[in-house]
C-alpha cells in the first residue's frame, strides 16, 4: 500500500536548537517506520547559504501539511515566530493543522501563549506527572517522549485525512 506523503514544518526558537534537533532526530527515525505516512521534515537548517531565509521559511510553511511547534518561553518571545510562523497554524487566520509540543515548562497563568492556550500542548504523561521534553532526564525517557508523540501525530493524521 502506498503511503500518504506528509510535509512537516518544524518551528522552534534558536535558543532551543539542540533540544529541538534531538527531538526531531528521534521523530525522523520513527517517521521512517510509519506504515501509513511518508514524512518530509523541514527545519531552517535546510536553507542554503545566500538564500533569503524569510522567503524560504514562508515557502516551507506554504508547502507543508502541518506544523510541529517546539514550544518554550524562548519560542513565545520570538518576534519572528509570533508574527510570521505561528499565525499560519494557530488563531483566526490559521490554515494548517498544528502539533504543539512543550519543550520546556510554561506558566500558563502568567505567560502570553499567543493563541496556543486554545489547543492541547503535547507532554508525556507519567505516574509522577506530565513531562516536557526538557524534563526527560535520560535517553530512555526522551525516546519514550518521541515514541508517544509519534503515536499522537499518526492518530491525528488518520483523523485529518479521514475527514
Amino acid at each position: 500500500m502506498a503511503r500518504t506523503k506528509v510535509a512537516l514544518f518544524n518551528s522552534y526558537a534558536q535558543a532551543n536548537d539542540r533540544m529541538a534537533a534531538d527531538l526531531i532526530r528521534r521523530l525522523v527515525i520513527l517517521f521512517a517506520s510509519s506504515l501509513r505516512y511518508e514524512y518530509a521534515v523541514w527545519r531552517d537548517t535546510a536553507i542554503f547559504t545566500g538564500k533569503n531565509w524569510h522567503d524560504e521559511i514562508q515557502r516551507a510553511i506554504n508547502e507543508c501539511d502541518f506544523g510541529l511547534m517546539s514550544v518554550s518561553t524562548e519560542f513565545l518571545i520570538s518576534e519572528y515566530i509570533g508574527q510570521h510562523e505561528l499565525p499560519q497554524f494557530v488563531g483566526p487566520t490559521s490554515t494548517k493543522p498544528v502539533f504543539p509540543v512543550l519543550l520546556a515548562p510554561l506558566n500558563y497563568g502568567r505567560q502570553n501563549l499567543k493563541g496556543l492556550e486554545s489547543v492541547q500542548l503535547f507532554t508525556l504523561a507519567r505516574p509522577s506527572g506530565r513531562l516536557t521534553y526538557r524534563d526527560c532526564k535520560n535517553d530512555a525517557t526522551r525516546s519514550l517522549f518521541a515514541e508517544t508523540l509519534f503515536e499522537h501525530i499518526e492518530v491525528r493524521l488518520d483523523a485529518h485525512f479521514a475527514a
